[in-house]
């Protein structure tokens, strides 16, 4: 962030680069539909754990591990699918169906710091949205304890502008910015044809 209220240079280009596939998947998402089902949720969950979980590994434990300034706190972080696989596992699951599960083959995986902030502008953006969804769904859904949707609890907002923090500190040049855009709209992209479309990017 630029200042209290102004959202820097790079969260600014993050949001043009995205709007438009970030937009379709709000608009198609199950989790807003009037007749979203616990049965819904949990298939949505699921497709959205095989995506995720490349996502998560790439992120936190892949290339770009040691690039992370120690601020980014990864392993407060790297925890989202263990969060589903809870939900999946009260829905139904039990450990063997959840390690059998397909796994999203063309999720992005950063090589770079600015396209690993790109592909984390996605993961850590859901999880904000998320929280917002809960309080509409929890009464619906009460057989589900939603820990996807409850993200990191009172600690959302505060990793959230920690984030948008060290975004702006960390990726700067066009050259970088450009990056993590190319990899942001790449990781929406592939969330929508893994979990919404449910086939292969062309």
């Amino acid at each position: 962030m630029t200042g209290r209220n102004t959202p820097s240079p790079v969260l600014e280009a993050l949001r043009e680069a995205t709007s438009d596939v970030h937009a379709d998947l709000d608009r198609r998402s199950p989790l807003t539909d009037a007749i979203l089902t616990p049965e819904t949720y949990v298939d949505h969950a699921e497709r959205v754990m095989g995506w995720l979980k490349p996502i998560e590994q790439g992120l936190w434990r892949g290339e770009v591990t040691d690039r992370w300034p120690d601020e980014i706190q990864a392993e407060q972080r790297d925890v989202k699918v263990q969060w589903i696989e809870r939900d999946l596992l009260i829905g139904g699951y039990n450990a063997v169906r959840l390690g059998n599960l397909p796994i999203c083959p063309y999720a992005p995986v950063p090589l770079t710091l600015p396209a690993a902030f790109g592909v984390a502008y996605v993961s850590e953006g859901a999880t904000l949205g998320g929280v917002f969804l809960f309080d509409a769904l929890a009464k619906r859904l009460s057989g589900l304890p939603l820990h996807w949707l409850q993200g990191y609890g009172k600690q959302t907002g505060p990793l959230w502008r920690s984030f948008q923090r060290l975004l702006a500190q960390q990726v700067v040049s066009p050259r970088d910015i450009l990056e993590a855009q190319n990899a942001a709209r790449a990781a929406f992209e592939s969330f929508r044809c893994w979990v919404i479309d449910e086939k292969p990017c062309r």
